[in-house]
């Protein structure tokens, strides 16, 4: 069996939050977006079935519980691979069920899942927010350019200093409101 406190870099017995930690460094060390090494794939599923794994706090009882009980035997290892084993061939082929049952799935009945209803609003929920941003990005610059016409003239910024953001505020906030609002790619 795996020593997956080891996979993470860490000593047998760690907490949750130190697991969690190691976790997100070497996901993101290893994560194969990120990361063009033809080993990082793997690599990271590892990394992920370790975190999986030290989540669960009874498996963690049970490691801390066999690390200080007297060394298995070669039969004891190999069974319990062999248990392992036949649980991950277990859940990956339940995943690879899960995915074709999704690719079997038509496009009109996904669409009206919950999975994707849901995504549709974290997606609508972002698009309003980077408008919001974008006005402030618009909105900011203006306060601050009639806030300084108070100022002595020698103290106060030239024109093109508050011109520019909100031009690139104006063109992005124009961008997503056309493309999010207008266009509404929901065919896709």
């Amino acid at each position: 069996m795996k020593n997956y406190y080891a996979v993470l870099g860490l000593e047998r017995g760690a907490d949750e939050e130190s697991i969690k930690r190691a976790y997100r460094t070497l996901a993101k060390q290893y994560h194969p977006d990120l990361n063009p090494d033809p080993d990082a794939r793997a690599r990271f599923m590892e990394v992920h079935e370790a975190y999986e794994y030290l989540m669960d706090p009874d498996r963690r009882a049970g490691d801390r519980r066999t690390s200080v009980s007297r060394p298995l035997s070669a039969e004891e290892l190999a069974r319990r691979e062999h248990i392992y084993r036949e649980w991950l061939r277990y859940q990956q082929e339940a995943a690879r069920e899960r995915a074709a049952g999704y690719a079997r799935q038509p496009f009109g009945e996904f669409r009206e899942s919950r999975w994707y209803k849901v995504a549709k609003g974290v997606n609508q929920v972002y698009n309003i927010l980077f408008l919001v941003f974008c006005a402030f990005v618009i909105a900011i610059p203006v306060y601050k350019y009639i806030e300084q016409q108070h100022m002595p003239e020698d103290e106060q910024r030239p024109l093109a200093f508050f011109v520019a953001p909100v031009i690139a505020g104006i063109i992005f906030a124009s961008w997503g409101y056309y493309y999010w609002f207008i266009l509404k790619h929901d065919d896709i």
